[in-house]
């Protein structure tokens, strides 16, 4: 891959940012990865970061209802809930 062997990236973190960029995804949210890398349209951003990186912010902005908290969710919340019984 060119990652591995262009930025000495591991297969795994290179394996990411290749998935990230087929699905066309614009961030990577991982507080391993040097925070502002880009390659392929994908950005790594670490999410515990302060302050938050612009395109962060700006996906956050966009996902919240007016006078509401966030609306993002988890590709875990997006499926139909499971009851407990």
């Amino acid at each position: 891959m060119d990652l591995v062997a262009t930025h000495q990236m591991s297969t795994w973190d290179a394996a990411m940012f290749a998935a990230s960029a087929d699905a066309g995804c614009r961030l990577l949210l991982s507080e391993d990865l040097q925070e502002g890398f880009t390659w392929s349209g994908v950005t790594a951003v670490n999410p515990f970061a302060r302050p938050l990186h612009p395109l962060l912010e700006t996906a956050l902005a966009r996902s919240q209802p007016e006078g509401g908290a966030p609306a993002l969710r988890t590709a875990a919340a997006r499926r139909s809930p499971r009851r407990l019984t």
